[in-house]
């Protein structure tokens, strides 16, 4: 059986620029769609510079959704120019996003339904073995996967989760996960232009 070391790297390579030049072409097809140019994206340093992140990460991100997912985030901080606002702060929500995988925003989505913002009452730990028995079934998984897999979020800065200060240790012990003003930053944006 032929490896990946017998395809020849010129084979790989054209791949890779086939799918980038393919998401990028649909990026901008979308931008224009909506009325955004890229003399727009030129007006200013914070718009250009969020651009070529959002071009950046089209190369990394995990599928098209994602990438649908990035524009539709870049197309938001036009609209409501919070690009020019808070500059700092969208480029970092855009680079976080530009990380997590599609399940990872479901979560996200998942948890703003759930009105997910306190992590110390007794209810958020609730909301919290809540949150963790759906994306285990959501994503076929135990609750222990379940519950690292939203922890992992936290790493992004959209989510923060906590131990309870007292805790069963003869059973599994549920956390309580909650959104940042990051995630607010983001899922508003892209609700904005979606609906999340």
């Amino acid at each position: 059986m032929p490896g990946l070391s017998d395809v020849p790297i010129g084979l790989v390579v054209r791949g890779y620029t086939f799918i980038r030049d393919k998401r990028l072409d649909a990026a901008l097809a979308r931008l224009e769609a909506d009325g955004i140019t890229i003399a727009d994206l030129e007006k200013s340093d914070y718009r250009f510079t969020a651009f070529t992140r959002m071009v950046a990460a089209l190369e990394t991100c995990s599928s098209n959704a994602m990438m649908e997912k990035l524009v539709d985030y870049l197309m938001a901080g036009v609209a409501t120019a919070t690009i020019d606002e808070k500059p700092d702060v969208f480029q970092d929500v855009l680079s976080n996003l530009a990380k997590l995988r599609e399940s990872q925003v479901e979560i996200l989505a998942e948890m703003r339904k759930r009105e997910m913002r306190d992590g110390e009452s007794a209810e958020a730990f609730q909301k919290g073995a809540e949150l963790e028995k759906w994306v285990a079934e959501k994503y076929g998984v135990d609750e222990d996967t379940a519950q690292q897999l939203i922890v992992a979020l936290s790493q992004s800065g959209f989510t923060q989760s906590r131990y309870p200060t007292f805790s069963d240790l003869n059973g599994r012990t549920p956390m309580s996960h909650r959104l940042t003003g990051l995630a607010d930053l983001l899922l508003d944006m892209v609700y904005y232009r979606c609906r999340l």
